[in-house]
């Protein structure tokens, strides 16, 4: 989809969360994981002034999550932020699988997956640096093998 870097429809910003909780409902009942959004997502994402970087933060960070999932138990993706210092912090974090030591330095390289070939390009993180770059913020990982991950995302508020 064509990058619309500014957008003034706050409105259709504050529905991109529960609109991709939606479009994500069935797979992540099936993955067993539920997703919780923060009251406070959908005013922080509008910070961003973009529909389509809103989405796609949303959309690749749930989707990651989703797909981390071990169906075999109950697990949970909490979705939380505030703003500290000017700075809009995100938080996705779940207790999910984890991810390796030796691949948390190559999870933001494009073409970068440890999933099967047939699921996913490794494209999506590497997308949401840059776009969290390109406005002045960034994303940032803390993970442990068996007990979940975080992804920190900021950006100017």
């Amino acid at each position: 989809r064509p990058a619309r870097q500014v957008s003034d429809d706050v409105s259709e910003i504050r529905e991109i969360p529960q609109r991709v909780a939606r479009v994500f409902s069935e797979l992540a009942h099936r993955a067993r994981i539920r997703i919780v959004i923060g009251d406070e997502v959908p005013e922080l994402l509008t910070r961003l002034r973009s529909v389509n970087d809103a989405e796609q933060l949303m959309f690749i960070l749930v989707q990651n999550a989703v797909q981390a999932a071990d169906s075999r138990k109950r697990e949970v993706l909490n979705i939380t932020g505030c703003i500290r210092d000017n700075i809009v912090e995100l938080k996705f974090a779940d207790n999910c699988r984890g991810i390796p030591p030796e691949n948390l330095s190559k999870i933001f390289e494009p073409f970068f997956s440890t999933k099967p070939r047939n699921i996913g390009t490794g494209l999506g993180l590497s997308i949401v640096r840059r776009l969290l770059q390109e406005r002045g913020g960034n994303i940032k990982v803390e993970s442990e093998v068996g007990k979940g991950t975080t992804f920190i995302v900021t950006y100017p508020a």
